[in-house]
């Protein structure tokens, strides 16, 4: 989920760098799953707006490193549910295969591009795209294979982030760079342009905002946030000026900690539930 625009849809930079293993993801889903202050956690409440039953037959494309299974099924009781697993990263869909064995009782994963799936029409009863359809270079070719491989009356789960999310974050990194504050996803594929993609392609498309927010209180996490995106990546700035930045974040940081007891990040997260 890299903050320049220009890496966002670069699928070479995907496989290769970003999304190679899922490091960089799980750095960020930990910031998250530490400090976020809504109660209800994001992967349970999303997957909730599927409205999925036993014996469906589902598709997470996109699946990164399986999150979404390890907060909504256990080992212990695998649910009776058929999941295909996809991603564009071969390191992904391995470590997304790890996390979702024996959580149900069918899976499968493959690796694979969105915009052609090598997947059979009308064939899922749910479809989950989290946080992903930015990284698409044509969102319009990608939205029409989501709903060729639906079955009339499925649904599609789409995430997204708002030209919002985490701004007070980009902000502080920009300042201390000297330049503009580097991008979120939304600088690419926003919601209300997804909106209106959709509604291209579904009868019914409903949109279900997720409020939340950061209340950070590790400037060490936060920092390691930043560096697992690639928002210092073409910054023209030597190995002992990135160290002062560093000091200077943390420092900024830490003194807002003090002063307010956490350091303050506005989420912007929507869920489209879109149905064919």
């Amino acid at each position: 989920m890299s903050p320049q625009p220009e890496f966002w849809n670069d699928p070479i930079y995907l496989k290769t760098a970003q999304y190679r293993t899922d490091e960089n993801l799980a750095a960020r889903q930990l910031l998250h799953q530490r400090f976020s202050v809504n109660p209800q956690n994001w992967m349970v409440w999303v997957f909730g707006m599927g409205r999925v039953e036993a014996n469906h037959t589902l598709l997470d494309v996109g699946c990164g490193n399986g999150t979404l299974w390890e907060e909504n099924f256990s080992v212990e009781h695998p649910a009776q549910l058929d999941v295909t697993l996809l991603d564009l990263s071969r390191g992904m869909v391995a470590t997304a295969a790890e996390t979702l064995a024996n959580r149900v009782s069918s899976w499968r994963a493959i690796e694979g591009d969105v915009m052609a799936l090598p997947l059979p029409e009308n064939h899922f009863d749910r479809v989950f795209a989290n946080h992903m359809l930015y990284h698409v270079p044509d969102p319009a070719k990608a939205v029409a294979e989501l709903w060729r491989v639906l079955r009339p009356q499925g649904k599609l789960v789409a995430a997204l982030n708002g030209t919002g999310h985490m701004r007070e974050l980009w902000r502080l990194v920009g300042e201390l760079l000297g330049v503009e504050p580097p991008k979120n996803s939304a600088a690419v594929f926003d919601p209300d342009t997804a909106a209106s993609l959709f509604r291209v392609r579904f009868r019914r498309v409903t949109r279900h905002p997720f409020d939340d927010s950061l209340r950070v209180t590790d400037a060490d996490l936060l920092w390691a946030y930043v560096l697992s995106t690639n928002a210092l990546a073409r910054t023209r700035t030597s190995s002992d000026r990135l160290n002062t930045i560093e000091q200077q974040f943390k420092d900024r940081v830490t003194q807002a900690i003090r002063t307010s007891g956490y350091f303050y990040i506005k989420k912007e997260v929507v869920a489209f539930v879109c149905q064919k």
